[in-house]
This record gives C-alpha cells, sequence and structure tokens, in this order.
C-alpha cells in the first residue's frame, strides 16, 4: 500500500523525532520539491484522461477546467477520428484560423491548439462530439498527513531517499547536495526513458488494432478500440 505524506515525512527522519519535531516543515518542503521534479518529468503515473462535451454553441474551452492541473497534451481524439493538437511553439503560425467562428468552415473537429487560457476547437463543429484527451498534469502539493500522492509504490523510496539526502547534508556539505540532486535527476531521466519505451510499444499494439478495425466489413471501424 502506498504512503502518505505523514508517512513519508517519518520514513525521511525514520526514528529521529527530535529531528521531526523542529525541521518537519522544511522536510515536507523537500518532499514536494522531489515530487515537483518528478512531475515535471513525462511519466505515466502523471498522466490523466479527460472528456470534453463539446457542442456548436461554443468552439473554445477553458482549459483548466477541461484538463485539470494540465501541463502538456499527449493526444486527443473524438469518434470521428484522430486530432491535430497543436503545441504552443507552432500554434503561432495556425492564428490565421482567428476567433471569428463565422468565418470558419463547418465539419468534424480535425485540430484544437491554446492561447490565453482557452482550448480552440477547428473547424465550426457540425454537431455535438465528446474529445477525449490524454494529458500529463502537475499534482496539487501535499499538505496534510493523510494527503496521497501519485508515485507508484515501488518509486517511493526514490522519493524518500531525494528527501533524505536534503536532510542529512542541509548543514554540512552543499556540493554534495547538488551532486546528490543531479543523480537523482539521472534517475528520475532513466524512468522516463523506461516509461516511454513502454508507452511505444502499447501505441504499437494501438497501431495494429486501428488497422484491423478499418478492415472491418459491416460494420463501423472504430479509431480507437
Amino acid at each position: 500500500m502506498s504512503r502518505n505524506f505523514g508517512e513519508l515525512v517519518d520514513a525521511v527522519v525514520y526514528k529521529d523525532f527530535e529531528a521531526k519535531a523542529n525541521i518537519e516543515t522544511e522536510i515536507k518542503a523537500w518532499l514536494n520539491d522531489g515530487y515537483m521534479r518528478m512531475a515535471s518529468r513525462d511519466l505515466k503515473c502523471f498522466k490523466a484522461k479527460a472528456t470534453l462535451a463539446i457542442t456548436i454553441a461554443s468552439q473554445s474551452y477553458s482549459i483548466a477546467s477541461a484538463f485539470p492541473n494540465y501541463r502538456l497534451m499527449i493526444e486527443q481524439w473524438t469518434t470521428s477520428g484522430p486530432i491535430d493538437f497543436i503545441p504552443e511553439e507552432r500554434a503561432m503560425s495556425y492564428f490565421f484560423y482567428g476567433t471569428d467562428f463565422s468565418e470558419w468552415p463547418e465539419g468534424a473537429p480535425n485540430s484544437t491548439w491554446m492561447e490565453s487560457n482557452l482550448l480552440y476547437i477547428y473547424p465550426k463543429i457540425d454537431q455535438s462530439y465528446n474529445l477525449y484527451s490524454y494529458y500529463y498534469q502537475v499534482p496539487d502539493l501535499m499538505v496534510e498527513d493523510a494527503d496521497a500522492h501519485l508515485v507508484p509504490q515501488n518509486k517511493e523510496e526514490l522519493l524518500v531517499n531525494y528527501a533524505k539526502i536534503l536532510y542529512d547534508f542541509r548543514e554540512k556539505d552543499y556540493q554534495a547536495v547538488d551532486r546528490q540532486i543531479a543523480l537523482f535527476e539521472n534517475e528520475l531521466e532513466k524512468w522516463e526513458i523506461a516509461d516511454a519505451k513502454v508507452s511505444k510499444r502499447s501505441t504499437s499494439i494501438l497501431e495494429l488494432q486501428r488497422e484491423y478495425n478499418s478492415k472491418l466489413k459491416g460494420r463501423r471501424a472504430r479509431i480507437y478500440p
């Protein structure tokens, strides 16, 4: 069973209850710092799925409402097919669409982009759809002892060890702390690479399923299984 925030704090100090009483605030800050470093990586434990009902009444939607704790989009689709999500670094070249929806062509959604905290759907949709999205989220900071987290149980010790390093070297050797932080980031990179390999294998299976679905006769082909 995964440990809550209070149990992670106890794991950092082990039986040094005097230290816990004196610097518990710092320990919690160190754990949260490690947690946010993890969340800045493309790790599947921080992957979230959202379903957004889009209607002909609106072509834009609040990012905060549609994608809680949004950090980075992974993929989007509707029952009519995949959606081309235009990332922020490419969005400027797509602004010729403008936001005068009356000038847009009408049809099934085929692309989305973000601007000014809004998600735009293009073209002007011809009927209601469900927009499905996978994205990476930045979780809330842990505050109360009972607070849960998104780190897998087999990676909790990595987070605990990160806080232990800062705890052990807090007043001793700042260069050693920097080296240990670099090692922690290296472990996160290995974890991220391993997750990417798993995701790539999953995608390959999904592509085979899509190809099979497209060949089905007498039934409507499903874009996503």
